[in-house]
């Protein structure tokens, strides 16, 4: 072989580079030889090194893994089969028995959020408008009517958290090779302009394995590069276990080697809870659920919904055959067939997680799964079938202690939101209703009267809508937004004296719109290293809305108010032409 590849510039290659001589020998020892003569024949200097570069950062383990799956599904090997399912035992929850026990656990800090933003979103990219095309992660996706993206929402449900019960919860954002740098770029922004406390953010980058081809060799560009696919949501539990960057490390003043686990565990935390990017309605943070999986000592708790026929959702069962649970995928109970009893729930992918299942014992366990047959593009429009390895988290149920596993059963319109196309099904305007439509039920749960007529929007910024302290300074009472009416805002905390910042009888009539925003809606926060959460009363932007204030129709109402600005609107308002006012720090402005 070394002979025979001589000529191609190989020798030559590996003389000059004593790693790339070591990667070589490995991939004949793996049997991949054959992918010189099949990607590499002919090659300059540069593709080759490109291609040793990359062969560099490749786990031959889990490539051997992949090859020996690859070649089962080929010779027609299927898991599963004659297998006989039971559907788990799994009742609604009374929500409220638990709130308490979720509200001290999350007082403690013991929770961090694990948001899953790594995807290419390739599926959600190839149909979106071309002045919608500007970035490359969908996390940052502007997904509320008011132009929040995924991140903004998980951020205002992290301080709400925080405003609520004096402890910032860790978040841990799972990002890729081709989202890291726009998804930090973003908190770097967003840190300046919100005040928002990113010391206790951690950016983990996934793993990522090398495509193969349908004959076992990973799959190599025109120049060179190998083509590569993220290790799947459950990489991200691997991800915990790998040494902290050296990044974290300086930011946290930290000198000695700790894994991220460890990190966590250090800080006092017990479990996080991991959750898609593209589900707007996730609320990972919701203090029931939690005090749900606390109550029961649980190393696992899985979200599920009951599942509608035919839907693309992994099916949580239990196996008689291997007497243990398992979460199985949509397609091996059968798009189209009769719907079968076991397969009454589909999974969500929100899950709780015990710190105590983080465990190389555990995690090397889990069986990874592959997909098969996806025609990827080499350049100048050469094509192969691929097959690609992921693990996913959800299988951990089945290598956990049984009785450590649990299910909570939730309700859909409550917190499942997936967005996975722009226009097609599981569209952004989907979930766009549903975020809105939840945010009327909670309004509406809190015992208001509130019309809303069609198309009109009623939006609150995600840290009021997620907090019940913030909520309370809100008099919804006999609202009222007619036909393609927009109201949205940012800001909350009434003048010093005051109970309100809005009261009862707000009205917009027919195509009106009233906004009322802040960059800085808490003022100054400070989080010591315990994570205590002080927030400075005195730099707050302060509102009063009186009572019975009305937008005329067509009209658009707009105020922008800075940290320490107060903001006074005087009871029977009317708004009868357009005004776009913003109040500077420091100012005190009544609108009568």
């Amino acid at each position: 072989m070394w002979d025979k590849l001589t000529h191609s510039g190989i020798g030559e290659i590996l003389k000059e580079n004593k790693s790339y001589a070591e990667v070589f020998q490995k991939i004949n020892e793996a049997g991949l030889s054959g992918l010189f003569e099949k990607y590499l024949k002919g090659a300059d200097l540069q593709k080759l090194r490109n291609f040793f570069d990359d062969m560099m950062r490749v786990d031959f383990s889990q490539l051997k893994k992949h090859k020996q799956m690859l070649f089962d599904f080929i010779e027609g090997k299927k898991q599963d089969e004659e297998n006989e399912f039971l559907c788990p035992s799994i009742t609604d929850v009374d929500y409220e028995r638990f709130r308490d026990v979720g509200e001290e656990s999350l007082s403690k800090g013991e929770w961090a959020c694990l948001t899953l933003a790594g995807g290419s979103a390739t599926r959600f990219f190839s149909n979106i408008p071309d002045n919608l095309k500007n970035k490359k992660s969908k996390a940052l996706f502007p997904i509320t009517p008011a132009g929040l993206s995924f991140l903004d929402v998980f951020a205002g449900e992290i301080i709400a958290t925080s405003y609520d019960f004096g402890k910032i919860p860790i978040w841990i954002i799972i990002v890729s090779s081709s989202t890291s740098d726009e998804i930090e770029e973003f908190f770097c922004s967003f840190s300046r302009k919100f005040s928002f406390p990113t010391d206790f953010v951690l950016f983990i980058q996934q793993d990522e394995f090398p495509r193969l081809d349908m004959e076992g060799y990973p799959v190599v560009r025109k120049d060179g590069h190998l083509m590569w696919s993220g290790n799947g949501h459950g990489g991200a539990l691997f991800a915990l276990t790998k040494k902290i960057s050296s990044k974290d490390k300086k930011m946290l003043g930290l000198s000695e080697d700790i894994s991220y686990v460890e990190l966590l565990s250090f800080w006092g935390l017990k479990g996080f809870v991991l959750h898609n990017v593209d589900n707007v309605l996730a609320q990972p943070l919701f203090p029931p659920r939690i005090g749900y999986h606390v109550q029961n000592d649980s190393y696992v708790t899985i979200s599920v919904v009951l599942r509608n026929k035919g839907e693309n959702l992994g099916i949580p069962v239990f196996s008689k055959k291997e007497g243990k649970f398992k979460i199985i995928e949509y397609s091996v109970a059968g798009r189209d067939l009769i719907y079968n009893s076991a397969f009454k729930f589909g999974h969500i992918n929100t899950n709780l997680f015990s710190l105590k299942c983080i465990l190389p014992d555990f995690l090397s366990k889990i069986r990874p799964v592959i997909y098969i047959n996806k025609k990827v593009d080499l350049g100048n429009g050469v094509f192969v079938l691929t097959s690609t390895m992921e693990y996913l988290n959800h299988y951990i149920v089945e290598v956990l202690p049984q009785s450590k596993v649990n299910f909570i059963l939730v309700d859909r319109d409550d917190f499942f939101a997936p967005t996975k196309t722009y226009d097609a099904e599981d569209s952004v305007f989907d979930s766009r209703k549903k975020y809105l439509k939840y945010t009327a039920k909670k309004i509406i749960n809190s015992n208001y009267s509130l019309s809303l007529e069609d198309d009109s929007v009623l939006e609150l910024a995600p840290y009021i809508l997620f907090s019940e302290k913030i909520k309370g300074f809100f008099d919804f009472s006999h609202w009222k937004l007619e036909r393609s009416c927009f109201f949205y805002t940012s800001c909350f905390m009434p003048p010093d004296g005051e109970e309100k910042s809005f009261s009862e009888g707000l009205k917009l009539k027919e195509n009106s719109k009233f906004i009322i925003s802040s960059d800085k809606p808490f003022g100054y926060i400070k989080v010591d290293s315990e994570r205590n959460t002080k927030f400075d009363s005195g730099s707050f932007p302060k509102l009063k809305v009186g009572k019975n204030v009305s937008a005329e129709k067509n009209v658009s109402v707009r105020f922008q108010v800075e940290e320490g600005g107060v903001l006074i609107i005087e009871d029977g308002k009317v708004f009868q032409s357009d005004l776009d006012i913003k109040v500077r720090k420091g100012e005190v402005l009544k609108i009568t």
